[in-house]
């Protein structure tokens, strides 16, 4: 007798997915969670988010690219979408909300895609297709104007209102310095204390410290800038003195006295009136210099020391020898003030035709609001940097996203069936931007959008949405930071589709790390 195996008799219509389709779907879940999470933070209107990270620091976020770096994710296709965000910073300072929404709106395509029986290696060549097509009429319809805006390429609400308030100077400066020129150092800092609006720039640099000696402020400043201990030197080598009587001891103390005076009295007479010292100052050489009338700081950190050599134009010394003329640094005053209950000092450079360093003094009424405007001044920095290589710009406020969704659906027709999907699909995940706009804005979604299309299709390829609904925009993205956007997000798309497995290795505790570094001849007979 022999035990009859269960028949399971499937439904008319049903498909047994295989584990690279599976894992396609298990994927497109995971990346849309994380989109969703930002999607209120798209564009000019989007929101503001509080994090709690895991030291317990509470963070204001407006933007992916401070947002997923405190987030644990666990989902390799998350950490994957999280580290296509960060390169998207790092080359280009902004879109990273971009590469995330679109990548998941080509993920939730494929979903569809894939259930209606499509397969996974035909949907890749599908989008890879599409995505070297959008980058071609990217670049039809790029501009290169002579003038821009700087604040209208950021999506950024926060430094937008900044860059067309109070750092309505630095954004003059920006679009005026020559493309052979080389840009200065921008340094920023935030301090408490204040509004937004009581942010400034200044020519110089200032840190955080107070004098060490009587003389406080000097005009027309002589600087000399060094990264080691100054003074009295201790020899490493144990040695015994021998002093019979107190004239030898005091002609010993004498002795060092005289070498320390000798070694300020020099500096005095090579013009130097600022000492900036990176390391101890000894008690001696203090009290010679405010003698001399040499004003004396100490600089806690090295990037100080990077600092006041931009904004001076001193060479840093390595050794307490006597600084030469041309190692001297020049700045037009150095004095001590206060910014938002905290003592610095201020080293204004001299104008000339040399670079220095701009410092942006960034003011909130919190610290979570300083530390996020910092990094908003920042990402525009990063921005900027990255038009200067290439000024190229595209219709924003989702014009140019709805214009290469149609210009998708035409060329899609060209081409067989299997990759015509694709095009149709990655056109419509386009216009997942403009919906993000529309519904941050507080607009009918679908109205929008069907308007978008309809004067698109008319030639207007200028409309885009406004906060009033959808006309002609003035608003302008950086061709870069959109062709770069387009193709993280089809690198991502593509290899969540294209993998069939996720392996998970054993958490390796510290007892087996220990037993696996062994050596050879350490283990037991």
């Amino acid at each position: 007798h022999t035990r009859s195996q269960d028949i399971y008799i499937k439904r008319p219509g049903t498909r047994v997915f295989s584990s690279l389709e599976e894992c396609a779907l298990s994927h497109s879940q995971a990346i849309s969670l994380l989109a969703r999470c930002l999607h209120s933070c798209y564009g000019p209107a989007g929101g503001r988010k509080l994090l709690v990270t895991r030291p317990g620091c509470t963070m204001v976020v407006g933007s992916a690219r401070a947002f997923l770096p405190e987030l644990q994710i666990e989902h390799p296709a998350g950490i994957l979408a999280r580290e296509a965000c960060h390169t998207q910073e790092q080359e280009c300072g902004d879109g990273t909300n971009g590469v995330l929404q679109l990548a998941s709106a080509m993920m939730a395509e494929a979903e569809t895609l894939l259930r209606r029986g499509m397969l996974a290696p035909d949907l890749c060549i599908g989008y890879r297709l599409a995505c070297a097509h959008a980058c071609r009429k990217l670049e039809e319809l790029s501009i290169k104007p002579w003038r821009y805006s700087l604040a209208s390429t950021i999506s950024d609400e926060l430094i937008s209102q900044l860059l067309n308030g109070s750092l309505k100077g630095l954004v003059d400066w920006a679009c005026t310095l020559p493309k052979d020129g080389e840009p200065e150092a921008v340094e920023v800092l935030g301090f408490t204390g204040g509004t937004l609006e009581d942010t400034s720039i200044f020519k110089g640099a200032i840190l955080q410290m107070e004098p060490l000696g009587t003389r406080m402020r000097v005009t027309d400043a002589q600087l000399a800038l060094y990264v080691c201990p100054f003074g009295e030197r201790r020899t490493r080598v144990a040695g015994t003195t021998l002093i019979e009587h107190a004239i030898e001891m005091e002609k010993l103390r004498a002795g060092i006295e005289r070498v320390e005076e000798e070694r300020v009295e020099a500096l005095r007479c090579a013009g130097v009136t600022v000492l900036a010292v990176a390391g101890a100052v000894s008690e001696l050489a203090l009290h010679f210099c405010n003698r001399a009338e040499i004003l004396v700081v100490k600089l806690e950190r090295r990037s100080h020391a990077r600092q006041l050599a931009l904004a001076s134009g001193a060479q840093a010394l390595t050794t307490d020898r006597l600084s030469e003329h041309e190692e001297l640094g020049q700045c037009h005053q150095v004095y001590p003030s206060e910014i938002g209950g905290l003592p610095v000092m201020a080293f204004e450079s001299c104008t000339g035709p040399r670079k220095g360093l701009i410092t942006v003094v960034v003011r909130g009424s919190t610290p979570e609001l300083v530390n996020y405007a910092v990094e908003s001044v920042k990402a525009a920095l990063q921005l900027f940097k990255r038009l200067r290589e290439d000024p190229r710009m595209v219709a924003g406020a989702g014009a140019v996203d709805i214009q290469l969704g149609i210009d998708l659906e035409k060329e899609g027709q060209k081409f067989p069936f299997l990759e015509k999907q694709g095009f149709l699909a990655f056109a419509r995940a386009l216009e997942c931007l403009p919906h993000a706009l529309a519904d941050n804005w507080g607009l009918d979604v679908a109205s929008v959008l069907r308007d978008l299309r309809a004067r698109h299709r008319m030639g207007e390829t200028n409309v885009g949405v406004e906060e009033n609904g959808t006309n002609p925009t003035k608003a302008l993205d950086s061709f870069m930071v959109k062709k770069k956007a387009l193709e993280l997000a089809t690198d991502v798309a593509v290899t969540l589709i294209g993998c069939g497995q996720v392996v998970v290795a054993k958490k390796i505790t510290l007892l087996d790390h220990q037993r696996s570094s062994r050596s050879w001849d350490d283990t037991e007979p």
